[in-house]
């Protein structure tokens, strides 16, 4: 459920801003800084950068406000959220509902046909009506949902046939974990995220059917708020063991057989290193072929097949029973469109990833033990349809299986959700969404529960 998680209900970061947060936020200014002399630098030697005189095609960006060559497009809007579920219990649920102001920027500088330069963040305050588990009114960043983030990009064209893209993002939302209780019970818990990523890409075109690409990214991870005794001292050692490091590199070869079919192979090494050894460092490698279809007739279809294998650390935890773990993992899709106006996609799946979870208590820290990985398979549904040229309705469901590694826990979770934006006119827009999410069959029922979310966005382009 990462990529669509519906169990994350609302982003806030607290009004005492913790010193790692200022730490990023420093980093991340530093960067903006450093993005600045690569832009000045630029200016004066991007001819030598040129291999071509293609131009970019800046000039088609929609923009609000034109500054010499920088293209900006400033929002403001409010967002409104009500959740019946927020502490994710079975028996106690409390709902959270809020509301956020926000203030959003694009913008977008084409400094030659060759470099360009892109940022885009939402920034608003959420205050919390009525307010369950550790809702707290706070500074949202990114963008509400799980996967929003604040973000700075770099591509520069080396001619037609190559591009270097530099990026940072940072998000701060609201996320989960799963911990036993002092009774025994498994509960979902909410908790505060912040992430920065650093991610540098090369791709190169070898021949008019042939490309390869390269890429390295560098994630750091840290939360707040994770509560799980009354003892300060553990909570603080809770926290840690959530906080992550993840290096990623990947490479992908594709040519294009026809007009219709395209093969490559995709691969994948990152590894993952938690501050505390309350949860085993990983390692990850995956590699296998892609196959992609497009027809005349707008289908496309795509098949992923990979070897995937997991390898724990676990020398300072010898309670962990997992050492490693091999498997063929695979993603497919079906995308089409009929008659010019409804969108359909399929996708099925099946893949394994780290778990955050414990099977014993980790209030006691001597005895938790963490769950190394989990294998979820998982089958999606997505249509579109739009009713005329402002009003779209997108619905969507997915229902996967869940699998622990430990052998103890086996669980379902299912998601249905109704999206409908609507465009009031060229600068004002209203989106509403409604969200059902159901985890069920697990063996611990504090850990199966159900859960409705309601969005409002309302969105003017100043």
């Amino acid at each position: 459920m990462h990529k669509i998680r519906v169990n994350s209900c609302a982003s806030v970061v607290s009004k005492t801003v913790p010193n790692q947060f200022t730490n990023l936020f420093r980093l991340k200014l530093s960067f903006c800084l450093y993005c600045l002399v690569l832009v000045s630098s630029s200016l004066k030697t991007y001819g030598a950068i040129a291999l071509s005189n293609k131009p970019s095609g800046a000039v088609e960006r929609n923009y609000n406000l034109l500054i010499s060559q920088l293209r900006l497009n400033l929002g403001t809007g409010a967002d409104f959220r009500w959740d019946s579920n927020f502490n994710r219990s079975s028996s106690n649920p409390e709902p959270a509902s809020s509301i956020t102001p926000t203030i959003t920027i694009d913008a977008y500088w084409p400094i030659s046909p060759y470099l360009q330069f892109s940022t885009g963040t939402s920034i608003g305050y959420e205050y919390f009506f009525e307010a369950g588990g550790n809702a707290q009114d706070g500074l949202v960043i990114g963008g509400i949902n799980e996967n929003a983030t604040s973000r700075f990009d770099f591509d520069i064209n080396l001619g037609n046939d190559a591009l270097i893209t530099a990026s940072n993002s940072f998000s701060a939302n609201i996320a989960s974990a799963s911990f036993q209780n002092n009774a025994g019970q498994r509960q979902d818990q909410p908790f505060r995220q912040f992430s920065s990523t650093n991610s540098i890409r090369y791709a190169q075109r070898l021949t008019p059917q042939t490309r390869v690409s390269t890429s390295y990214s560098f994630n750091n991870t840290f939360t707040r708020d994770v509560t799980n005794s009354n003892d300060a001292a553990v909570n603080t050692a809770i926290n840690n063991s959530l906080d992550s490091q993840t290096h990623s590199i990947s490479g992908e070869v594709s040519t294009q057989i026809n007009n219709s079919l395209i093969l490559g192979l995709e691969g994948n090494v990152s590894d993952m290193q938690y501050s505390e050894k309350l949860r085993n460092d990983n390692r990850q490698y995956r590699i296998g072929p892609r196959i992609t279809y497009i027809s005349e007739s707008s289908l496309t279809s795509s098949v992923y097949v990979a070897f995937d294998q997991l390898n724990f650390d676990t020398t300072n935890n010898p309670a962990a029973q997992d050492n490693q773990s091999t498997t063929l993992t695979f993603q497919s899709s079906i995308n089409f469109i009929q008659r010019n106006r409804l969108s359909h996609s399929f996708s099925l799946n099946h893949l394994q990833e780290p778990s955050n979870a414990t099977t014993s208590n980790a209030s006691v820290l001597e005895s938790a033990i963490p769950v190394n990985f989990q294998k979820n398979t998982n089958f999606a549904y997505n249509l579109g349809y739009p009713l005329n040229k402002r009003l779209n309705v997108r619905l969507s469901y997915m229902l996967g299986k869940i699998s622990e590694s430990d052998g103890g826990n086996e669980y379902y979770e299912e998601t249905i959700s109704l999206r409908s934006p609507f465009r009031l006119n060229t600068r004002t827009s209203l989106s509403t969404s409604y969200t059902y999410f159901k985890k069920f069959g697990s063996k611990f029922t504090e850990f199966n529960y159900d859960q409705h979310l309601i969005e409002i966005t309302f969105q003017l382009n100043i």
